[in-house]
């Protein structure tokens, strides 16, 4: 839990910048084209429940087609579909649907949905910079925050409306997030757009649970922009006695 060094960051391999984000789902553009399917014949004879008939009264009777597959990834199969909006050009409607116990649970996005360039394309450019260590007193949520800085040669701006929500886990003895933990989700403001060379700070939700009940030390911490999926590389918490001399 404790870890008294700082780990290098994983670069990793590149992602696929080419793929655009519709609602949370990230998926080649081709995916998008043609015709689609009507709904029913993508569900097919499925038994499917919702908590009301109402809620796709009004989707879009055809042009649907298959975003997530259904595939078994230990939570149970969930398959997403999306159909060109009825009303608004270039946007979209999501059906979810979610595999329990062999009913499948039918949510929906009615939208409008605007398509955008996948995270990895809209986050070239930007690098969130932990501005120093961190000294909070034990048994309260610590008070972090970190830079986000446009260290590209271009202007970033936030054409999709992202926003500044930016979570935090402490690091494991193998240097992984402490998962699972409570992360909230708020309206937080839209990130502005930022000039060359420009940073801006961000507040730091710890979301590794119970981090109240930590005792005082140093401890490896990691932060992501939720919106971009920007993961930053370790910082430190450093927890101390809220009651030194007792």
């Amino acid at each position: 839990m404790r870890q008294d060094s700082l780990m290098s960051a994983d670069s990793g391999s590149g992602p696929d910048l080419d793929l655009v984000q519709v609602g949370p789902i990230e998926v080649d553009p081709a995916v998008l084209g043609g015709s689609g399917s009507s709904l029913w014949d993508l569900i097919g004879d499925r038994r499917v429940e919702m908590r009301s008939p109402d809620e796709v009264l009004d989707l879009p009777r055809h042009g649907w087609r298959r975003l997530v597959p259904s595939r078994d990834d230990g939570a149970g199969s969930r398959e997403v579909f999306a159909a060109p909006h009825g009303q608004v050009s270039e946007a979209w409607t999501l059906v979810f649907l979610s595999d329990s116990a062999g009913a499948w649970r039918v949510s929906t996005d009615p939208g409008p949905i605007r398509v955008h360039r996948c995270r990895a394309a809209r986050r070239v450019g930007l690098e969130l910079r932990w501005p120093g260590e961190f000294t909070c007193k034990a048994g309260a949520l610590p008070g972090v925050s970190i830079d986000l800085v446009n260290a590209g040669d271009r202007m970033w701006v936030n054409y999709a409306g992202d926003h500044m929500t930016v979570h935090g886990w402490v690091l494991d003895e193998e240097g992984e997030p402490m998962k699972p933990g409570l992360s909230l989700f708020s309206q937080a403001p839209t990130l502005p757009d930022i000039e060359p060379g420009d940073r801006i700070s961000l507040r730091v939700d710890i979301a590794t649970r119970d981090i109240e009940d930590f005792p005082p030390g140093r401890y490896a911490v990691i932060a992501e922009l939720h919106d971009l999926g920007l993961m930053s590389s370790p910082g430190t918490l450093i927890l101390v006695d809220p009651t030194p001399g007792t």
